[in-house]
């Protein structure tokens, strides 16, 4: 699934794959139009929250959503989404995901999934370990494993990593102070802040920043 659309809600660029998504015959019959010609309306209050956080900078990468389509059928997307501005200043938000296997023996798997990576998301900064995760997605950690490479290609602590690396990115474009950066991804310490951003990126969090003003 693929989308840009403005802050209007109005769909600029669309594929195939939103246009099953709206129950149409082809992307040209949803470029033009937004997404309250298709979507019931709690899901358009939802897409408008997390339209705000975008254009505030944040950015959201391998989420799982769970969405009704035009014709009310269920369905499990892993989705990625960032604002973008366009040559003329205008903001729009970019969406790339991907529909998840419709299966009703996998629907706890992604419930579970969804449940604790949204806590993870929520509250990066706490001191995360395996069994919390597997506390909250109700399961054992052999099975939180499996669930997290089946589905996100990953297991729990690589998710983990990737999403405070994901935020702290945000955070350093936003012109946030890296010690308090440190904290609120979870690493109290700058120092151990820096090795694991150098560690996962190859570059120091002040060179990241410096790079992310030139772009």
């Amino acid at each position: 699934i693929f989308f840009v659309k403005g802050l209007d809600h109005t769909y600029h660029m669309a594929n195939a794959g939103l246009a099953k998504l709206c129950c149409v015959d082809s992307e040209i019959d949803v470029v033009g139009k937004a997404t309250t010609d298709f979507f019931a309306p709690d899901y358009i209050e939802w897409c408008g929250e997390l339209d705000k956080e975008l254009v505030e900078g944040r950015s959201y990468e391998r989420r799982l959503d769970r969405l009704y389509d035009a014709r009310g059928d269920r369905h499990w997307t892993l989705y990625n989404r960032r604002s973008i501005t366009f040559g003329n200043g205008e903001r729009y938000i970019l969406g790339v995901s991907h529909f998840l296997t419709v299966d009703p023996r996998l629907e706890q798997k992604y419930q579970r999934l969804q449940t604790v990576t949204e806590e993870i998301h929520a509250h990066m900064d706490r001191r995360w370990t395996l069994d919390m995760m597997a506390a909250i997605a109700g399961t054992s950690l052999p099975q939180l494993e499996r669930d997290f490479l089946d589905v996100l290609e990953l297991r729990p602590m690589e998710y983990l990593s990737s999403a405070r690396l994901n935020y702290a990115k945000d955070l350093i474009k936003g012109g946030g102070r890296l010690v308090d950066i440190a904290a609120q991804v979870g690493l109290s310490e700058q120092s151990a802040f820096s090795r694991f951003f150098k560690r996962m990126t190859g570059v120091t969090p002040s060179v990241y920043r410096e790079m992310a003003t030139q772009l």
